[in-house]
Order: structure tokens, then C-alpha cells, then sequence
């Protein structure tokens, strides 16, 4: 993640004086979400507290519409004034490490799900908006089985052989 804010750092140089663009595709809204998700990334770190992972998702989800929105914007603008290629290739660069950023930041709280309640939610986020709405409720489904450790694994069958 510091890479990225790095990456973001650097890039922001080559594009401050372009600040009605910035203005115009609302660029400071997604960097305000982005400091949201990083900072309910480390309160979930410190506090154990699943609860509001959902939150979480539900805004990086937020951030990557919104990022896609803003390149689309961006790549439209390219193909009209040429004269933007090089400040519109510096903000693609930062909308990707923003979009990385909330990447990490739930693959963070998925780390946080499996080691406080020993449930692994890869590839399960999407389906959260079946989960109760409250953020204070908790955002593992109840039916969907945390892992065994102590099960033995099955063997298969081996093909017989002639």
C-alpha cells in the first residue's frame, strides 16, 4: 500500500496545476473514500471487530465505480485534446493505485474475517447484499461453515488399473 501512495505522491506532482480537471472529474472525493477505507481497514486491524467489514467492501466497490468513471471521463477528453495526454496519463496511473489501494484494503479485512472468526470470504464479497443491512450486524452469513482443522482429509479413489 505504500508503494501506491508513493506512486500517488509522485504522479499528483505532474498534475497540480491542472486543479479545474481534478475540480471537474471530482478526483477529491475519491481520495477522501480512499482515506476512509484505509483508515476502517486499520480500526478492523486494531479492533478485531468484523462487523463493519461489509462497510469495507461495499466501498471499495464505491471506489472502483467511481474510478472507472472518472477513466472513461479521462480517456474521453484524451481523444478529444491531445494537449492532456500527459497530465490524463498521470491521473489513469493514480486512479489505478487508488483502485489498488482499495484492492489491499479488502484483501486486508478477508485476512481479518479468517483469523478473528476462521471464515474465508475470497470470492464471497459480492453476495454480501443478502447480509442484514445494519452495519452492526455481522456480515458472516450464519449458514456457510467455517473451516474444520481438526477433520481429516478424505482420500480419493485411485483409477484402477487393466
Amino acid at each position: 500500500m505504500g508503494d501506491h501512495a508513493v506512486t500517488i505522491a509522485r504522479k499528483s506532482e505532474g498534475v497540480t496545476e491542472y486543479r479545474d480537471i481534478i475540480d471537474e472529474l471530482h478526483m477529491d472525493e475519491l481520495v477522501r473514500m480512499t482515506d476512509m477505507i484505509v483508515n476502517d481497514v486499520i480500526t478492523i486491524l486494531n479492533t478485531r471487530n468484523t462487523a463493519f467489514v461489509k462497510d469495507i467492501f461495499d466501498l471499495a466497490l464505491a471506489i472502483e465505480e467511481k474510478a472507472q468513471g472518472i477513466s472513461a471521463k479521462i480517456i474521453e477528453e484524451m481523444m478529444h485534446k491531445t494537449d492532456v495526454i500527459v497530465v490524463a496519463t498521470n491521473l489513469i496511473v493514480i486512479l489505478t493505485a487508488i483502485e489498488r489501494l482499495a484492492g489491499y484494503s479488502t484483501n486486508i479485512a478477508e485476512a481479518v474475517v479468517f483469523i478473528v472468526d476462521g471464515r474465508i470470504l475470497k470470492h464471497k464479497k459480492k453476495n454480501f447484499d443478502s447480509i442484514a443491512g445494519s452495519s452492526a450486524s455481522p456480515v458472516i452469513p450464519e449458514d456457510e461453515p467455517g473451516p474444520d482443522l481438526k477433520e481429516e482429509p478424505t482420500s480419493e479413489a485411485t483409477p484402477s488399473e487393466g
